[in-house]
């Protein structure tokens, strides 16, 4: 996170308890460097750090809702954040292929699991090397199934 956030962050969150406060700092600057790292790598510096700022602001906004307006489902995030394995548990399914060698491509995805509703993928989706060694895509560049 930025050492001065910009006015409007400060304001949003100065409405809530200091826990809360300290609750978004930290997750912000945990992913503050990935948060630069990408727009840095796409976007010129300029129009980067206004991105930042409004990215940072959106994420201020959407907390104080989360914590103020659904406190249970802010418990259950805070809850989950001290089971970083969950989705390694048995009670958790998921599903991961090569699109091109299990069914030949999206459609051949789509017509071999008949129960999703729709097929998503982002475009230039590519595998980087993790901190265990793994080579593997990000969540947030995977082949999503919808279920219905």
């Amino acid at each position: 996170m930025p050492a001065a956030p910009p006015p409007s962050v400060t304001e949003l969150l100065a409405a809530l308890p200091a826990h809360q406060r300290e609750l978004f700092e930290l997750r912000a600057a945990r992913w503050w460097p990935d948060l630069r790292a990408g727009l840095g790598a796409v976007y010129a510096p300029e129009v980067a750090a206004r991105l930042e700022g409004s990215l940072l602001h959106l994420a201020a906004a959407a907390h104080v809702e989360r914590v103020t307006a659904t406190p249970d489902l802010a418990r259950l995030n805070l809850v989950r954040t001290l089971q970083p394995d969950r989705f390694q548990a048995p009670r958790m399914l998921g599903y991961a292929a090569c699109a091109d060698r299990s069914a030949g491509d999206l459609a051949g995805v789509a017509r071999r699991i008949p129960y999703q509703t729709a097929v998503a993928a982002l475009a230039g989706a590519a595998p980087r090397r993790w901190d265990d060694g793994a080579l593997r895509l990000d969540p947030h560049q995977a082949l999503w199934l919808v279920r219905p």
